[in-house]
């Protein structure tokens, strides 16, 4: 009898220990996820506005677990408020949208209506690091001079000074920027000489950059 029962608590304890080895992969396994779904969702807000429920919905989209999408969307310590302001952004150059055209777009997107109150409610007050978050977006997608940069940012609402103080802050190599564009151009088939120079002294580079980031292009 004895026996029997040692028996079968063995046999409980290697069923025990089984099931711990399974259960714990898995609980690795699924916090790995939820990491990379909030390093994701980070990624995203940098680059775009987006509600809770707009966040949820791309990274459900990029294959995330319900329970790793919500995880990250909670954890990314996004301001929604913030998001909606900046979503809100996106309209206010466009003619054709009135301010309840705009406030339907916002519901679309997912913001509440408390969000997009208090988006409208400071529409015209400047979003915090919304000038350097923009100007780098742009510089991870092609090359500027600095007055190519200013004009993009203006382009995009941020007033001249506030567009000249943000590309002025930044820790940018300007000549590595008309090297850049001149390769592009290289590219596109554009012979070095004084063509190239003329389209990079109109795209803002310096005549001296302009002509260096050229004589390169010829060696």
């Amino acid at each position: 009898m004895y026996r029997k029962d040692v028996s079968v608590r063995i046999r409980k304890m290697l069923i025990l220990l089984l099931l711990s080895l399974m259960i714990v992969p898995t609980a690795k396994a699924s916090k790995a996820g939820e990491q990379m779904a909030l390093e994701e969702a980070k990624t995203m807000m940098r680059a775009m506005p987006l509600s809770y429920n707009a966040l949820l919905d791309q990274l459900r989209i990029g294959g995330y677990t319900e329970e790793e999408a919500r995880y990250a969307a909670d954890a990314c310590g996004a301001d929604w408020n913030r998001m909606a302001v900046r979503a809100r952004k996106k309209y206010r150059n466009l003619p054709d949208m009135d301010e309840d055209e705009i406030r339907r777009q916002l519901s679309y997107e997912g913001f509440t209506e408390e969000q997009i109150s208090s988006a409208v409610r400071h529409a015209n007050e400047p979003v915090e690091g919304e000038a350097e978050r923009i100007a780098e977006q742009y510089l991870n997608l092609g090359a500027y001079s600095p007055d190519g940069l200013v004009d993009r940012l203006e382009k995009e609402g941020i007033d001249h000074e506030a567009a000249e103080d943000t590309v002025g802050s930044l820790d940018v190599d300007w000549d590595d920027q008309a090297e850049q564009s001149a390769k592009r151009l290289a590219r596109e088939g554009m012979k070095p000489g004084d063509d190239m120079v003329d389209e990079l002294r109109r795209q803002g580079f310096s005549s001296e950059q302009a002509r260096n980031a050229t004589g390169r292009q010829g060696k």
